[in-house]
């Protein structure tokens, strides 16, 4: 019986069952208090501090300033683009046109409230301010299911899977981009996408089915109204059917006509998909053409709005660079909380350098990298074009490609002269593939430590975490020890690092801030080492221990990765969004034909950005 499994051989309903539910309900770690607990994903408090409701903010509770001041757009905008669709198709109209904003405006055409895609229904059957919960809820769960299906296509079994579809649908990429819905709504589809390429062509796979279901997935991307997330899952899957086509040319010689075949299947699958879209994509392609953004920015202009060089220790230590939704600090030498404003030092904000996939993941997916190139330096021959062109090979070249871009390296003019790419601002966004790409490599990490659990072998991995965790939890521990010989380096480091003299005010805060997430970062090492170790009992166990052991690395990065971002997203009652200030009341009385505008010199920012559309009023 392989260890892979939680409990029966094969693919049946049973050996899928657990994993599956455990998909669904994973997101509940962040997501219970919008969901079950009755509040709502909407940053209500971020409203309290604009006029008009800033007079009333201590009635409701939100005097104390916003939880997390990073996210208003998610009432600014798409609180009010959902009301609009709502009011609207309540009225028996489709919402074509805005005119509520710049005296009149196209609305459907634009795309991102996602007005066609199906799974918006929710936004119209559930009382508005709930339904964000189980919006993302619903494409959280929809992510991670999917990405274990693509890990189980590949032929590694639902341990591993299970691995892979917690790592993305908590990776910060993805759950950071939760004040977008329509980005998760888009990124969510990707791995059926992947998987329908890899399927079409397979020996014995009805490649109608595939033809489908990559269609769907194509069609979906493209009716959620997010072009950039759907232009970037187009040039993934190109990439795979690329590969796709050259492995098969290169291990069937003679086959051309099976090769045609596919990339015949494979281009009608895009073309189907783009049918299911064209009723969004193709106003929004006429509204992208009227856009600022037909003048695209150069080359080097996009690179700069990379991430920074630095930003690579956001890989193990998400919250290293500041959090909006943590307002104060630890101080490490008085063991106390200091209260404040958030600390931020970072180039890119908190949803834009979000990278974190959670240690572990991050680590076995180099390490099945590794283990492939050892190999492919082993194999002889026919053998050696089979390890080549393995899914491991492509995953692990397709992180390094999407690194390379997020990054801004020289390699980005690849994307940028794409058609139609060098207009997207956002090269931080290929974390998005790069997150898939790590949760299917991890699952092969994974499948490779539970083959050595069986030889017996001590597991290298593990005992890295365990080490490295611990080194740096005693290097932090010296330092604080020996901080008054260390002083000079930390305030140096403050004169000279970016931002970091804006954020700090001397040394020792610097250490107590960056000190208390290293400490952190160490301990998910050393945990990660131990449960690791843990799949070596796994075989010897029996009953339901062993699915224990069997579940620990899962269930670890779950909850790993849900301790990075439960305190990001809120959780607020909704009821101010009902609330009509005096100041509103006396202008809806006035029932003539009007527009407004303000002005406010000291930038307090009155009827912020569409804020007077949740009240029907029009602006100029």
């Amino acid at each position: 019986m392989p260890a892979a499994e939680f409990g029966h051989a094969g693919r049946g309903w049973r050996t899928e069952a657990l994993p599956i539910v455990l998909l669904l309900l994973a997101p509940l770690l962040w997501l219970y208090p919008v969901t079950l607990g009755g509040r709502t994903a909407l940053p209500v408090d971020n409203l309290a501090q604009y006029a008009p409701w800033d007079a009333s903010a201590a009635q409701f509770g939100f005097d104390a300033g916003p939880h997390n001041a990073l996210i208003s757009d998610l009432v600014l905008e798409n609180y009010a683009w959902q009301r609009f669709v709502r009011a609207s198709v309540r009225a028996g109209e489709l919402p074509l046109w805005n005119p509520y904003q710049f005296a009149g405006a196209p609305f459907l055409a634009t795309g991102q409230a996602s007005v066609l895609y199906p799974p918006a229904i929710l936004f119209h059957v559930l009382p508005l301010p709930m339904a964000y919960g189980w919006y993302l809820l619903l494409h959280f769960a929809l992510a991670g299911v999917l990405a274990y299906a693509l890990v189980r296509g590949l032929g590694l079994g639902s341990t591993s899977a299970l691995l892979a579809g917690v790592a993305y649908q908590g990776a910060l990429p993805l759950t950071a981009s939760a004040v977008f819905p329509m980005i998760v709504s888009g990124a969510a589809w990707l791995p059926l996408l992947l998987l329908a390429v890899l399927r079409v062509g397979t020996p014995g796979v009805a490649p109608a089915r595939w033809l489908c279901a990559g269609a769907l997935a194509i069609g979906m991307q493209l009716l959620a109204g997010h072009p950039e997330v759907a232009a970037y899952s187009l040039v993934v899957t190109a990439l795979l059917g690329a590969w796709q086509l050259l492995a098969a040319a290169a291990q069937h010689f003679a086959d051309m006509r099976g090769q045609l075949l596919r990339a015949a299947t494979l281009s009608a699958m895009v073309v189907l998909g783009f049918g299911i879209g064209a009723v969004q994509f193709l106003p929004q392609l006429e509204a992208v053409r009227s856009s600022f953004r037909t003048q695209a920015p150069t080359l080097d202009t996009v690179r700069g709005w990379a991430l920074p060089l630095r930003h690579v220790l956001a890989f193990f230590a998400p919250n290293i660079f500041g959090n909006p939704s943590v307002h104060g600090y630890w101080d490490l030498f008085s063991a106390t909380w200091v209260a404040g404003k958030p600390v931020d030092w970072g180039i890119k904000n908190f949803v834009e350098g979000a990278v974190y996939l959670g240690a572990l993941p991050l680590l076995l997916a180099v390490a099945a990298v590794v283990r492939q190139a050892m190999r492919i330096r082993r194999a002889l021959g026919g053998e050696t074009r089979a390890q080549i062109f393995s899914p491991r090979i492509f995953f692990g070249l397709l992180a390094l490609l999407c690194l390379a871009f997020a990054f801004g390296s020289p390699l980005y003019a690849l994307a940028y002269y794409l058609p139609g790419l060098s207009q997207l601002h956002t090269p931080f966004r290929w974390m998005l593939p790069f997150a898939l790409c790590v949760a299917v490599l991890a699952a092969y990490g994974l499948e490779d430590q539970i083959a050595h659990s069986r030889t017996g072998r001590f597991g290298a991995l593990a005992a890295f975490c365990i080490g490295v965790g611990s080194v740096l939890i005693v290097a932090v521990l010296l330092m604080r020890v020996f901080f008054a010989q260390l002083a000079p380096v930390f305030d140096g480091l403050v004169q000279r690092l970016a931002l970091a003299g804006s954020a700090f005010a001397d040394g020792r805060m610097f250490f107590s801030f960056t000190g208390r997430w290293v400490l952190q970062a160490a301990v998910v090492l050393a945990v990660s080492g131990l449960a690791v170790m843990l799949l070596r009992a796994a075989d010897a166990t029996p009953g339901i221990l062993r699915t224990a052991c069997l579940l620990a690395v899962p269930v670890f990065v779950a909850a790993d990765l849900a301790l990075a971002i439960t305190r990001f997203l809120p959780a607020n009652a909704s009821e101010m969004l009902q609330f009509e200030p005096p100041v509103i009341a006396f202008l809806r009385s006035d029932r003539s034909a009007w527009r407004y505008t303000t002005y406010d010199p000291e930038g307090s920012k009155p009827l912020n950005a569409n804020s007077g559309w949740l009240f029907d009023l029009q602006d100029v």
